[in-house]
This record gives C-alpha cells, structure tokens and sequence, in this order.
C-alpha cells in the first residue's frame, strides 16, 4: 500500500511529494457497511484505492508516473542513464526518490540520490527504525549479518564508469542477486519495488495480460476464462472467445479469437488482432488489472483513457473502488484527460490531483483535498472545467 512518492529534480519536477493517503479527517458514517471503499487500511495507516492525475499537456503527469519506473529500474539494477534533471532550473545537482509504503503491517521507506556518476546516497527505514544508510564515504547498517552487507557493498556495488570505480549498483539489488536469503525486510523491500506494474503507455500485449494472471492459476485457461468472461460484459457483441496455446511447461500462447454474429445470425471467427484498438486494449489490460486486484498490488497507467470508452474508464475504477473486488489492498494510479470520470462521486477529494508547470516550482501536484470548500458531493468536473483548479492549457481563448 503506498503511502508517499517523493521526487526531487527529474525531467520537469524540482522538488514533489505525491501523497497517496487518505486526508479527508475523519471517516465518514457507515463507511464500513458501504459496497465501496473509502480508503485502504492497514495498521494505522490509511491510503486511497485510487489516485488520478489530471492537466495540460506538458504540465508534468506522465513525469510523475516515469519517475516512478525509473526507481524501480534504479531499485532492481543500477543507475546507468537514470539521470535526468531538471534542464530549465539547475537548483539540484543530484535526483532523488523516496517511496513510503506499507507491507506486512510495517510502514518502510526507501530512498535513492544519485547523480550522473555515482549513487550519493542509499538508505532503508523501517517503522522509523533505519536500516541501512550507505555512501561512498559512510555505510551505516543495523540489520541482521551486517558484516556481509559490507562486504556485499564493498564487492558488488561499485562499477566503471569514465574508466573510474563509482557507486552505481544499489545494495538492494546486489543483496537479491548474491544473498537472497539475507535479511526479511531488504527482500520484502525489493519484491514490494520490484512487483509495482508500471505502463508509461496503456499499451497491453495481451499475450502478457494472459500470462501474468495465469501465473496464479498454473494455467493459461483458467486465466483466459476469466478474463474473457469479464470482457464479454463489457462488450455485447461478443458472443464468445477461443484460445490456442501448446500445452507444455510454459503453455505458450498461439492464438486468441472472438466470435460474433454475422448478418445471417451464424457466428463468424474473428483473430484477436482484427478487433478494434479498443477491444485489444481491454483484452490486455482486464488480465493486469485482475492479477494486480488478486496480488494486492500497484498498478500505474499513464493515459489511462486513451482508446477506452468513458464508460469503460469508470468501470476500471469502479473495481478499484469496490469491495468485493478490491480485497487485498490493490491500488491504481493513472493520469488521464477525460474528465467525465471526475463526475457522479466516483472519486474522492483525496483521489483527484492537478498538475501544473512553473519554471521557478517545476511540476506541482495538488489533490482536491489541499482545495479549502471543496467536498465529496461537489462536481469536479464542472468546477476543473470552470478553471477553479487550474491545470488547464488556457484560460480563455
């Protein structure tokens, strides 16, 4: 469950803290008995199910989401043309990335600053207790077998870089490539950073999509069923759906195929890649979206709505918002520019975020919540559209 996403000077964002968690005050009256969730909860913490970054082109949204790719690709390997700062305000020399987040109760966060060269400095805390703290000058460690954290950092975190040994690999990856069984919370860190699904497009193979979710059924088929019993409710006019694949140990994907009724009444096969932009896309994402609500997981979606129906848009985060799917603490995280979702109470003043782009503050982000006589029962839409929230191209034209 993520709680904070911290990035200082990346591509067009100088210094932002995106906050995931639920800041409405108190929980509202019989929030327990509704079909819908409020927020997530574990522990004392409480964090949205959804949270949906909205403005101008160029204002920053898909930043927001890059960023968090590039930690993860930072966190699970090194730093190797990870450095990209801010090129219109020089403020910061370095990057950095600080996640917070919730797993097996306990609240961690992890940070990475680093530069052009090297890693400047890496550290792990865990309910307020640190960890590890490390830089090429200080390696500070209060976790288990701290000897051979020393030795792993000393051996394996150091690369060539201009012909000169710098700190590029991050201890968290070289821990879970050379001592997996290390230490508990240094894995469930890289498992939980490793595991975030991550689109900067809402490109979904859905080869991939099918895959994914059939890793916890041990099969393509039941994966498939399910998948496709769910598109069939979102598109009438399919009447069924086939899948070919090879039976061995990797059930390899041959072939998906739709059927629908020709102007005869009789059914007509159709290939998956025949379908329209849409339906493809549905098809890939719909088996994401179901591993990610199964596994508890993060999902981020850059354009979320891009070739999806408004409709659609609302019913992908209505399954984040409902009970009886979201059962397990999943979370989706999205920027888009239909604004239709922004109506009919579908998501919260802690769900809903304006991005805007200064040269002296770079990308900001400001939630609904942070908006004084703002509330719940308001049309976002109409109000975002009536420029009272900013983030918009223009004021008037």
């Amino acid at each position: 469950m993520l709680l904070s996403f911290a990035i200082k000077n990346y591509t067009s964002i100088l210094d932002l803290d995106v906050d995931f968690r639920f800041s409405e005050g108190k929980a509202p009256n019989g929030y327990k008995d509704s079909d819908h969730l409020i927020f997530l909860e574990s522990g004392k913490q409480r964090a949205v199910p959804c949270l949906s970054f909205f403005g101008a082109n160029a204002s920053g949204k898909s930043n927001i989401l890059k960023a968090l790719s590039v930690f993860q690709r930072i966190a699970a390997t090194n730093i190797t043309k990870c450095y990209r700062p801010n090129k219109l305000n020089e403020k910061y020399d370095y990057t950095q990335f600080t996640l917070k987040f919730v797993a097996n109760n306990k609240v961690y966060e992890y940070s990475i600053e680093y530069d052009a060269k090297e890693i400047r400095c890496e550290y792990l805390i865990k309910n307020e207790k640190e960890l590890y703290r490390i830089s090429t000058n200080k390696q500070e460690f209060s976790v288990a077998k701290e000897e051979n954290l020393t030795n792993i950092f000393h051996e394996a975190c150091f690369d060539t870089y201009e012909r000169q040994k710098f700190f590029r690999n991050t201890l968290l990856s070289r821990m879970k490539l050379i001592s997996p069984n290390l230490d508990d919370d240094i894995l469930r860190v890289f498992d939980y950073i490793d595991n975030l699904q991550i689109f900067p497009t809402n490109s979904f193979p859905h080869s991939y999509s099918i895959g994914l979710l059939a890793g916890e059924f041990g099969n393509l088929e039941p994966a498939f069923l399910e998948i496709s019993s769910l598109l069939r409710k979102l598109d009438i006019n399919i009447l069924r759906m086939s899948l070919e694949f090879t039976p061995n140990n990797t059930n390899w994907l041959n072939s998906v195929d739709t059927y629908r009724k020709n102007i005869d009444g009789k059914e007509t096969k159709f290939h998956i890649s025949e379908e329209s932009s849409g339906t493809q896309l549905l098809l890939g994402i719909l088996g994401v979206i179901l591993y990610v609500l199964k596994k508890g997981q993060i999902l981020v979606i850059d354009e979320l709505d891009r070739s999806l129906h408004p409709l659609l848009l609302k019913v992908i985060v209505r399954m984040f918002k409902s009970k009886a799917y979201n059962q397990h603490n999943a979370q989706l995280i999205f920027s888009a520019h239909d604004t239709s979702v922004l109506e009919d109470e579908l998501l919260r003043i802690s769900e809903v975020a304006f991005v805007q782009n200064t040269l002296t503050e770079g990308s900001t982000a400001s939630r609904l919540c942070d908006f004084e006589e703002v509330s719940n029962y308001d049309n976002f839409r109409k109000m975002y559209m009536n420029y009272q929230f900013g983030a918009v191209p223009f004021s008037y034209i």
